[in-house]
């Protein structure tokens, strides 16, 4: 059965493909100006840049599937996937921030050369499309943006929030490099501009490895938390059933808990339906928005 999309899905999904675009295209004008002048905040900016738009083509594509009912067949999402693949970009992020911090303590001890004043003016100019882009980009979601959006255009938004304020901090430095006729104010203010960069990319970096590890290795959720749905479940449990296990996982956008409950009498299955509803509504009423499921004891039920 086919899905209409609205107006106001596509005119998301047009922001967010419009934005790839031009992202790609300028990640290849920073690879040919970083090439011709050795900026260190452009170079920066392309190993920041590549990784972000594997991250943008993804969520395209995920609100492109959604907005047409196409993932209903991975009835347990796409969480694993997402988070391996986040993993990778993460390590890739870290990796390439250690890297970068060696080339900026290689060119301030004078080992490699500075960036010359021509290659700072492109590196500005190249900078100041990007900082265009960017604006252009974060203002058509704006314009495109609902109460109700979904988490997954929000969390574009935002990237792209952070991204319009990196490029607006990093064309003032790139102009103060560009315009200064001292070689060590232009070659600091070129370092200055990397070392954030870099930073963001460390600060993500340990971010995306933070919320992907624990979900691939099926990490139990928070003690508190855990406390919490053990002290729910307790407390809703009719007399007749005990609980006889509770496991819990981090996995997608909410936690996961399993319930097993043990009876000690033979219940009917409408018995166990309405038992397991009363236990469902009180537990997420006490802790929030959960994925639960509740099993019995196969051996003590009708």
């Amino acid at each position: 059965m086919s899905v209409t999309v609205s107006a106001s899905q596509r005119r998301k999904e047009t922001a967010i493909i419009l934005a790839c675009i031009a992202d790609a295209a300028l990640l290849c004008v920073f690879l040919l100006i970083v090439i011709l002048s050795g900026s260190l905040t452009l170079l920066s900016e392309l190993l920041r840049g590549a990784p972000m738009l594997v991250i943008e083509v993804y969520t395209g594509w995920l609100l492109w599937s959604v907005h047409r009912d196409r993932l209903n067949s991975f009835q347990f999402g796409l969480g694993k996937l997402e988070q391996f693949v986040w993993l990778l970009i993460g390590l890739g992020f870290l990796l390439s921030s250690l890297w970068l911090m060696s080339q900026i303590t290689s060119a301030l001890l004078g080992e490699i050369a500075q960036a010359s004043p021509l290659g700072l003016a492109l590196a500005a100019s190249a900078n100041a499309i990007n900082l265009l882009i960017n604006f252009l980009a974060w203002q058509a979601m704006r314009n495109a943006r609902e109460e109700d959006d979904s988490e997954i255009f929000n969390a574009q938004l935002r990237a792209r929030t952070i991204k319009l304020t990196t490029s607006l901090i990093l064309q003032v430095t790139l102009t103060i490099a560009a315009l200064s006729r001292d070689a060590y104010i232009a070659l600091m203010m070129d370092s200055v501009g990397a070392s954030l960069v870099m930073g963001l990319m460390l600060w993500r970096g340990s971010l995306m490895l933070k919320s992907s590890l624990p979900v691939l290795l099926d990490a139990p959720i928070a003690k508190k938390l855990n406390d919490r749905v053990v002290e729910a479940a307790q407390s809703a449990l009719p007399h007749k059933l005990t609980l006889a296990n509770i496991r819990t996982r981090r996995a997608g956008q909410f936690p996961h808990v399993e319930i097993t409950l043990h009876s000690a009498e033979h219940l009917s299955m409408e018995q166990v339906k309405a038992h397991c509803r009363e236990l469902r509504a009180k537990v997420t009423g006490s802790v929030g928005h959960l994925d639960l499921s509740i099993t019995l004891d196969e051996s003590a039920a009708d």
